[in-house]
């Protein structure tokens, strides 16, 4: 199955959905699709940018959601409700649920990749609840876009993932994570799902998923103890066994404590993980593209991992000396 995938992601890369043509006015632009999967059937939701009398009128959107036994017949249902052809290309998001995860993933992927009609650039997010209180409120996929990377420049608790990432992830390393949202009075995020193997494996909070993102070297700008980090970076590299990870931050107060607790936290995490069998870092793969020899002669790599942190803090009390204002 999966060098079956791999052979269609191949071919996807190369072919253009542009096929036919179609006038604009006849076309219903998806801006957001949601699949789940109950009792045997997948649910497609689908919010499809309504007509609009003048050029200054807001952008507004319409849901529709259609069930069936594949998601092609799904998809069908959909067509049926509506008097335009259904455009693709220019989707912006992406939501599953857990049961897709795991259940149809494997299904998901084939179904878009088998599909010419998609860009592979669209954003894929998790998300923690049900997906007709989500498209009946009308969110849209740009306010979810937008939490997602406000969220990653301001806070750290996430990062955007775009589907041919999630696809190259879960192919090459089989583990890969999804930004998660949850929607109560309001969509938040709900740090990121873990997958493995096709499967869901487990969640990070939102304080694991500024860690995890320490660690990928993703944090523009967070906060830790109380301790404001204006900025970061993280650089990894391996020899044998021995993980060695340098992080240098500028933040705002208390070096000592950030240096102390920083250090235990992401050791905490890495170690958890290690012995969870979950390669969080894909660290696997960076010693099998930097000593490919011990990679090759070593069973169980990831439980044979020595990580050493170091972290190198910088204080700037007044952090708005750099910013240059013009007049």
């Amino acid at each position: 199955m999966i060098k079956k995938i791999i052979i269609l992601w191949c071919i996807l890369l190369f072919t253009t959905s542009c096929n036919s043509y179609t006038e604009l006015s006849d076309l219903g632009i998806t801006s957001m699709l949601g699949i789940d999967y109950q009792n045997g059937e997948f649910i497609v939701y689908a919010s499809i940018i309504a007509d609009r009398e003048n050029e200054e009128d807001k952008e507004e959107t319409k849901a529709y959601h259609a069930t069936g036994k594949t998601l092609e017949e799904a998809f069908e249902n959909i067509y049926i409700q509506n008097s335009k052809k259904i455009y693709l290309s220019h989707m912006n998001l992406l939501v599953i649920t857990e049961n897709v995860m795991d259940q149809q993933l494997t299904t998901m992927i084939k179904h878009f990749l088998t599909n010419n009609e998609y860009r592979n650039n669209f954003q894929i997010v998790a998300i923690k609840d049900n997906l007709d209180k989500l498209f009946n409120q009308e969110i849209t996929a740009e306010e979810i876009n937008k939490l997602i990377t406000i969220n990653k420049e301001e806070s750290g608790t996430t990062r955007s993932i775009d589907f041919e990432t999630f696809l190259k992830d879960i192919l090459i390393d089989h583990n890969t994570i999804l930004p998660t949202i949850k929607l109560e009075d309001t969509v938040s995020i709900e740090g990121f799902t873990l997958i493995k193997e096709y499967k869901t494996y487990e969640t990070l909070s939102n304080d694991e998923a500024i860690l995890y993102n320490f660690l990928s070297d993703e944090i523009e700008k967070t906060s830790f103890h109380g301790i404001t980090v204006y900025e970061n970076e993280t650089v990894i590299s391996t020899k044998k066994n021995s993980i060695e990870i340098t992080i240098t931050s500028t933040i705002d107060t208390q070096p000592e404590l950030y240096q102390k607790e920083l250090k235990k936290a992401l050791l905490n995490l890495l170690t958890t993980y290690q012995q969870k069998h979950y390669d969080l870092l894909k660290l696997e793969h960076k010693i099998y593209q930097n000593n490919y020899s011990y990679y090759k002669k070593t069973k169980d790599i990831l439980s044979k991992l020595k990580f050493n942190i170091e972290i190198y803090p910088t204080v700037k009390n007044n952090y708005l000396e750099k910013v240059i204002i013009d007049e």
